[in-house]
């Protein structure tokens, strides 16, 4: 006698596949979070330079507040323009480093989608060599 319920096995093929567009959504999460911090740390260095454009204007003595570690620290122009120039710096290679990480996770994550054929290759950047 048959059994009422079949249930369907899945063939090896379709759960690699299944697997595949996972890790695929999971790395677009990955890169997607990447971007947002790299779009956050740019407005971040857009109010840093704003603030230093004003600073410059205002006279050496006037009081200004700097955050260190959260707490608000009362010092002078003349001390807060040298640590914001250095925190903008640091921002600024933050940011140039980001940028390579998130060029280079959109180049793995299209190579991935190839290779697992979630996607047809239709265009693909000749100027950048392959990195085998």
């Amino acid at each position: 006698m048959a059994s009422a319920s079949t249930i369907p096995q899945a063939n090896e093929e379709e759960v690699r596949q299944q697997l595949a567009v996972q890790q695929f959504s999971a790395a677009q999460r990955e890169l997607q979070a990447l971007a947002s911090r790299l779009a956050e740390m740019e407005m971040q260095k857009t109010e840093m330079e704003q603030v230093l454009e004003i600073l410059k204007s205002a006279p050496k003595n006037r009081r200004a507040w700097y955050s260190v570690d959260g707490v608000l620290v009362e010092m002078t122009a003349e001390t807060v323009i040298p640590r914001l120039y250095e925190q903008s710096a640091h921002v600024s290679k933050s940011i140039d480093d980001l940028s390579k990480d998130v060029d280079n996770k959109k180049e793995i994550l299209a190579d991935f989608a190839i290779k697992e054929k979630l996607v047809v290759p239709v265009y693909k950047d000749q100027s950048k060599p392959d990195k085998k």
